[in-house]
């Protein structure tokens, strides 16, 4: 996911989204990773996303592997 979080031309935040309206991101070296929702001051910055692994492809839970 990608935010337009500063003035300019290009995205200044990205995010990865796991469901929920909620994605993961670092908001900055204080903060760390931290889980947020897809409303409010995000959802006005949301410019875009794209997806990583074909609808097809997902990763085990448990093990990290590709399956399917």
């Amino acid at each position: 996911m990608f935010f337009q979080t500063y003035p300019g031309t290009y995205p200044s935040h990205v995010g990865i989204y796991i469901g929920d309206d909620k994605f993961i991101s670092a908001l900055n070296q204080n903060t760390g990773v931290v889980i947020s929702p897809l409303d409010g001051y995000f959802l006005k910055r949301f410019v875009g996303a794209r997806r990583v692994l074909p609808s097809n492809r997902k990763f085990d839970d448990n093990t990290g592997n590709r399956s399917g």
